[in-house]
């Protein structure tokens, strides 16, 4: 969800780095871009950044994962683009 005032929300771009066990249950979920989320005048993007981290935790386990390429999936980083 794009916060309500935000400009240019195709900037608001966030990377979550996940971890996950090899029955599909997160084991972690990271915001990758820390330095942003530290950085005076981003308070829209930790706004949308965390909103990206609790959907990657309430979507856990993630389900449809072939078992057989665990090495594949066991981390990967899933790219939020907020809508235009």
């Amino acid at each position: 969800m794009v916060p309500a005032g935000a400009l240019d929300a195709r900037k608001l771009q966030v990377e979550i780095r996940i971890v996950l066990r090899s029955d599909g249950k997160v084991l972690d979920a990271r915001i990758v871009d820390q330095g942003r989320m530290n950085r005076s005048g981003e308070e829209f993007f930790r706004t949308v950044a965390e909103s990206a981290r609790r959907a990657v935790w309430r979507a856990s386990p993630l389900r449809g994962l072939p078992p057989h390429l665990y090495d594949q999936w066991r981390e990967i980083t899933f790219k939020f683009i907020p809508p235009a």
